[in-house]
């Protein structure tokens, strides 16, 4: 009985002690983590696509727009004047422009305050056949204006023009040409005007030689 009693407090002993003893460390070593579990990388958040601004057609000013032996912006000699929006076209047709001047009839009048700023010439059929400005901002694409030198022309074309006529009673004609039109410009010989651009127009190329309309009634245009 004294044995078993013994035996039984050993045990305890050792199991206490047992409880009590730090896990050895391995030489060399350190003690194994724990163990946990990677932290998922959340998903990217998708950048959304901005929706793009429409920006509004607008009709170009007047001081914007510039002639060439073409036209004059969307006006192109020998087609049709376009039709689109009467907010944003630069010519429009009013029937009753011309009410009770020589006769009654429409005309094709730019669409801005100054109804002169530009005068265009539609022929039966419909078509551009001539342009020329009324209003001193409107420019050709050489920055070419009613008013500019002759020195000022000549600078503006380097290279020359298609052809040059000489009038000397009323105005020399400078020519260059186009694909299908020209752009004319008359520099008045007159002593009281002289060496100064007087008129400027872009017409239809129809294989004539263009004499100065500089004081005569041959532009047309207007009532």
């Amino acid at each position: 009985m004294k044995i078993q009693r013994t035996w039984l407090l050993f045990v305890v002993v050792t199991l206490t002690i047992a409880g009590c003893v730090p896990a050895p460390v391995v030489a060399g070593g350190s003690p194994s983590p724990t163990s946990t579990l990677p932290t998922p990388t959340p998903a990217p958040t998708p950048t959304p696509t901005p929706t793009p601004t429409l920006v509004p057609p607008i009709k170009p000013a007047l001081a914007e727009l510039r002639l060439t032996a073409e036209g004059l912006g969307p006006l192109v000699i020998g087609q049709a004047p376009p039709v689109t929006d009467p907010a944003l076209d630069i010519l429009v047709f009013d029937p009753v422009f011309c009410d009770g001047v020589w006769g009654d009839r429409g005309l094709w009048v730019p669409n801005y305050p100054e109804t002169d700023a530009f005068y265009v010439i539609v022929d039966g059929a419909g078509l551009i056949r001539t342009i020329f400005p009324g209003s001193l901002s409107l420019l050709t694409d050489t920055e070419i204006g009613v008013g500019s030198s002759r020195a000022e022309l000549e600078a503006a074309y380097p290279g020359g023009f298609d052809d040059v006529i000489s009038t000397p009673s009323r105005a020399d004609v400078y020519i260059v040409d186009g694909a299908s039109g020209r752009l004319i410009f008359e520099v008045s010989t007159a002593s009281y005007d002289s060496d100064r651009v007087v008129l400027i127009r872009a017409v239809l190329s129809d294989g004539s030689t263009p004499g100065p309309r500089w004081q005569t009634d041959g532009l047309g245009g207007g009532c």
